[in-house]
This record gives structure tokens, sequence and C-alpha cells, in this order.
């Protein structure tokens, strides 16, 4: 029913349409023709004839040319299509890639090394280093790479693979290629960023010594990681292009100047610029380190040590001066030595190779790691030790007769002998310390049985033996490590029965002792040992730590203070130890000192000519000059030692020691 009532509807509106969509169609036919028309002209207009008719020639030209532009035009795109997506695809394909993320790290700072009296003595000072992100290293064209940056930055070829290596290593941190590099290095750099893919030059701060090579040996300097050092768990906190220090007390207190680095995690573009900081987190500069050294008196010293190395050819030569009661380092200088500036941008492996092959070697601490025989500088200690053992009495004389002591084939002589002198006779331990009676000292060291001449006093004596030497000297810090707070100590030796069979395999025989007694034979001392000992001789018997370092400071408040440190007291008892520095002091206004006879402060010592290595034609023995000493005498505040290295007789040592002992007087 109701489909039948809509139908004549549906019907009527179908009609109505119908016609009105005949009328429209006529009209879009008649608007159709008008257009095909329009066309017409707009095309023969633009040909320059009539359609139906020839093609004139003038036209075939102009449709011949407009057709060899177009395929110029479209040869000349696909030839530029090519060359971009086939000859420099993969560089660019590199450059679109390498807008990334990277975590960059730089020093907030090492602490500052200052003197005992203020001057700044290692610092950090702003540079520019070249840097390697592992990530944007491109295999194909790492080994030219490698060779331009060895010629660029003048590295080792290896050295810098290695860097190549620990960048692949951790490719999204920049790996330091070369600290303090030069503006003309940095210039070729820049200017050829596209055969160094991942080469970056950045702001950086090195390690600065302003006060010059008198203070090398005590500062040390500061080197990257080696691959070794990498590895090991000691390490395990650093990254691989950390600095280390080396040597010194950059070395020995590292943990302390050290500090932490700056963080950034970064974007940076195709050319290595940075384009934005996507998070930073700040590091914290190292604590400061304030020395004992005096740097006045360091600079003094060296320059004394200079001038007696060249005065008595000598092959190198040391100063120690000692505060007596706290065994404070106030200077130590050790020759020759080396500019630790060298390392301040990265030394080149031919220059660090020059100074480790050197004969002079430059890189040897000659104070702290040196071992050598030390002569009579040690009489004083076996002196104290036959008084502490009863073997004599400060009263007790001994005859110095024979000159010659002999033992089989073995002949044992006094220095006298060697100087054509005479006897001494008679000599209380005072005296013989003044003397330096070597007499003296083989009897009360290893005893004597025999004949004086017929003097019928001061002639037999029993002796301490090895074993009792041996104990006494290393009472004294002999033979082992004084724990002074630079690194490469050397403990030296005191020989006794025991070793000599396990290191010679020989029995230990009584002339033996007679050497170790006059500070000869096989024992061995540092010159960091010998003023540490007359330290305890002149202070009352307090052996000490020595210490370079004063204290840390961290901000206006925050120090940390390094306190003297007691290793042992020598407690001898009564007034052994006074008996032997009046002897110390007999040695310079009567005895053989005569160079410190004249110093401008009373001053008490001892001086040593120590031989070593073998006989020459004339059947002489090379000599190393020794003196060790402290002042004033009677209320003693430093100890000194001077060695000139194969320098000759001791009193060339005094010289030295004289002008050090002035200068100090009045500084």
């Amino acid at each position: 029913m109701t489909g039948s009532r809509l139908q004549p509807d549906i019907l009527k509106f179908g009609k109505a349409f119908g016609d009105e969509l005949l009328g429209q169609t006529d009209l879009f036919n008649k608007s159709d023709a008008a257009k095909r028309q329009r066309a017409k002209l707009w095309q023969e207009g633009l040909l320059g004839y009539k359609l139906g008719q020839n093609m004139p020639v003038r036209v075939e030209l102009r449709g011949l040319l407009f057709r060899v532009v177009l395929v110029v035009v479209i040869l000349a795109c696909l030839s530029r299509l090519f060359y971009l997506q086939v000859l420099k695809g993969r560089e660019y394909r590199v450059l679109a890639e390498e807008n990334r993320v990277f975590v960059k790290y730089s020093p907030a700072g090492r602490g500052l090394i200052k003197s005992a009296d203020g001057e700044i003595l290692g610092r950090n000072a702003p540079g520019y280093r070249a840097v390697l992100l592992g990530a944007s290293i491109l295999p194909e064209q790492e080994e030219k790479e490698i060779e331009y940056l060895s010629e660029i930055l003048e590295m080792n070829k290896d050295e810098v693979r290695e860097i190549f290596s620990q960048a692949k290593a951790s490719p999204f941190s920049a790996v330091t290629l070369k600290n303090n590099v030069t503006h003309a290095q940095q210039i070729v750099i820049n200017s050829r960023w596209s055969e160094l893919p991942g080469v970056l030059v950045e702001e950086s701060l090195v390690r600065d010594y302003p006060a010059g090579r008198e203070f090398s040996a005590i500062l040390g300097f500061v080197g990257k990681l080696s691959p070794e050092e990498f590895r090991d768990v000691k390490f395990y906190r650093y990254r691989v292009d950390d600095v280390v220090g080396r040597g010194g007390v950059e070395e020995q207190y590292e943990s302390i100047l050290k500090g932490s680095s700056n963080k950034k995690l970064v974007e940076v573009n195709a050319l290595g610029e940075q384009v934005r900081v996507l998070k930073e987190t700040p590091g914290q500069k190292g604590k400061d380190l304030v020395l004992s050294v005096r740097a006045d008196l360091q600079r003094r010293a060296y320059e004394l040590l200079e001038e007696g190395i060249e005065t008595y050819a000598a092959a190198g030569g040391v100063i120690v001066v000692q505060e007596t009661k706290t065994g404070r380092v106030v200077s130590l200088v050790t020759l020759p030595t080396y500019d630790n500036q060298l390392f301040a941008g990265g030394i080149s492996t031919r220059g660090y190779e020059q100074l480790v092959n050197s004969k002079d070697r430059p890189l040897f601490n000659r104070a702290v790691s040196g071992s050598y025989p030390p002569g009579s500088v040690v009489k004083p200690a076996l002196a104290a030790a036959a008084l502490s053992e009863g073997v004599i009495s400060e009263n007790t004389r001994i005859s110095d007769f024979p000159q010659i002591i002999r033992i089989g084939p073995w002949e044992f002589p006094d220095w006298t002998v060697a100087w054509g002198r005479g006897a001494h006779g008679l000599l209380d331990v005072r005296e013989a310390i003044a003397v330096s009676c070597d007499t003296f000292f083989y009897k009360i060291g290893g005893g004597y049985q025999g004949t004086c001449g017929g003097l019928p006093t001061g002639c037999n004596v029993r002796g301490l033996g090895i074993d009792k030497i041996a104990e006494y000297y290393r009472l004294f810090g002999f033979g082992q490590k004084t724990g002074v707070d630079i690194p490469g100590e050397a403990a030296g030796l005191v020989p006794d029965p025991k070793w000599k069979q396990e290191v010679k395999k020989e029995p230990w025989f009584l002339g033996n002792t007679y050497h170790v007694s006059i500070g000869q034979g096989d024992l061995l001392a540092s010159p960091l040992q010998v003023v540490n000992y007359i330290s305890a001789l002149a202070n009352g018997g307090n052996l000490m730590t020595p210490q370079i370092a004063r204290e840390a400071v961290a901000g206006e408040d925050g120090r940390m203070a390094f306190s003297p440190r007691l290793i042992r007291n020598v407690d001898l008892g009564g007034n052994i130890l006074g008996v032997v520095r009046e002897g110390m002091r007999l040695a310079v206004t009567e005895g053989i000192i005569y160079p410190l006879r004249g110093a401008k402060i009373d001053v008490a010592a001892k001086t040593g000519t120590a031989e070593f290595g073998t006989l020459n034609a004339r059947g002489e023995y090379k000599t190393h000059a020794w003196v060790a000493g402290f002042f004033p005498y009677e209320n003693p505040k430093y100890s000194f030692v001077v060695l000139l290295e194969s320098g000759g007789k001791s009193n060339n040592a005094a010289e030295v020691a004289r002008k050090l002992v002035d200068w100090m007087s009045e500084h």
C-alpha cells in the first residue's frame, strides 16, 4: 500500500528531471564547441600557422631546437643525480646521519700545587685538544685517516691506531687524540674535515708547570693511561682518555688532585659542531696541594748543585734539606733532571724515548731512587752503636795503628795512607769522628786482635760484629724505605751473612765487616735515607717519615694537614747521641771538614768519600763526594745532605754545602 502511493510521485519527479537534464546537455554541447574553437585558435597562434596546412620550415626548426634544449636539460639533471646518489652518496649519507648524540667529558681541573711560600708550581691552563668520535669512523677510510693524523699531530702511527681502537670500543664518547694542539694543527684539522671524519677540536685544560725545571723531580707530570693501565682494576673509575699523575706528588696524590670530569650529553652536526646540550652534569675540581718545599730555597739549591757539578766534573748530584724535628722536606734537588713542561701538552713518542734512553738519566730521581755506597757518613751511626753496646765508652781511646790492617792477602788501610799522612795515634770516639779515622771504625766494627807497634793500650778491641752493625744501621733507617710521599723510593741495602749467602753464594768474611763499618762494600743508601738519619741524630733520636706535602685544601674551610709521622724513636740511653753530635761539630771546628769551618752559622757535619766501580789504570777507584749535617748546632732546625755523583773528594760536596748554609742563614 505504501509503495502504490509513492509510485506516481516518483514518475512525476522523473519526468520533470529528465526534461531539465535534456536542456542542460544542449547547453553543454554548445559550450564545448566554443572551447574547442578557442583552443584551436591558441594552438595556431603558438605554432604560427593554421592547422591543416603544411608546417613552415622556420616552425620546424623552432620545434627541433626546443626538443634539443629539453633533452640537454634532462641529461644535466640525470648527471647531477648520478653524482649525488652514486659518486657522493656515501659521504652525504654519513653527513645526514651524523647529527648524533654523544657523551662529552671535559676536565673540571686538577688541583693546584703550591710551594710553602705560596708560589704556584702546578696549575691548569686553557688549551685545545683533538678528540675522536668512534661512531663516525669510516672503516674504508680508517687507515688513511690514521696516516693523516700521525702527520698532523706528530704522533706515532701505532699510538694513533691504539686510540682508534679505544674510540671504537666507546663509540659514543669522545676520546682524546692529543692535548694542547697548536693553532696550526687546529687549522689543518678544520680545513680537512672531510678526510678526518669523527675528528674534532675542542676547548680543554692542559697541565701547566710555570715554576720551571727546578721542581720537576718533586712535582712529576701527568699523562694518559696506557691500555694496560686502563684494563687494570686499580683504574676502574677512569675513562679511556683520562690523564693520571706520573712521578712526584702528581702521582702520589693523584686521588686528591684529580677531581671529577664535567659530563655533557650533546647533539652534534655533520661538521662536529655542537647543536645543543641535552643534559649536563658538572664535575668537581680537585683539591689543591700545598708542599713543604720553599720555592726560593729550591731555586738556590738547584743553582748551587748545578754549579758544583760543573766545577767538580761530577756526573750528577743531590741536595736535600729537611726540617730536623718534623721530617718535612723543604728542598729536594736532583740533577740531571728534565723539564716537566714537555709533558704538559703530551710529549711525542720520540721525545719521550730520548729522555728514557739518555745516558744522563734525567727522569731518575737520585735523591729518592738512587742507591749509593754512603762512605764515612755512616760512621756516626756506628759510633752510636758501639757506645750503646758497651764496645767503647765516650772516653775510650783506641790506637789507629797499624795504618794498614792485613788479613791474609787482603789489606784494609786508613785513608791517611793514600794521602801520605802519618797515623793519628790514640783517639776517642769524638776525635775519630772528627778525623774520620778508618782504623778506629774497623776496630769497633769488626774487632781487632793484634799488635799496635808496642803501644800498651788502645790496641785490641772486640768489635760489634756484623749482626749488631746491621741491626743498628737498620735502626737508623738504612736498608728500608723511609715512606716519603714520592713514588719510586729505593730501600738501599744493609748486607749481612744471610744476604751474601743467598745472593752471592759466598760466606761472610771479616773483611766484609770492615768494609761495611766504613760505609763501603755492599752497603747502599739513598741520599734521603742519609739526611733522615742525620735528623734523628740531631733531634735526639726521633726517626721521622720525610714529608713533601704539607696539606690539601678544598675551598677556604676544607683543609687536611699531613702531620709529621714518627717511624721510631732510636732510644740509645744516656748521652750517646749527644757524644756523636759533639764529634760531628768537632769535625767542622777542628777536623777535616775545612769548608764548613767558615760558615756563617754553627754547623755539625760528617763527610764521606765513597769508592765505587772498578780500579783504574793507576789502581784507584772513582769516588762519590758526600757531606751531611745539621744547623744551628745548639738548636738544630735543618738537616742537609749534598752528594756529588762521581764528584771526587768529600770536601767538594762540603764547598757546595757551605754556600747553601750561608744562604739559608740569611734567608
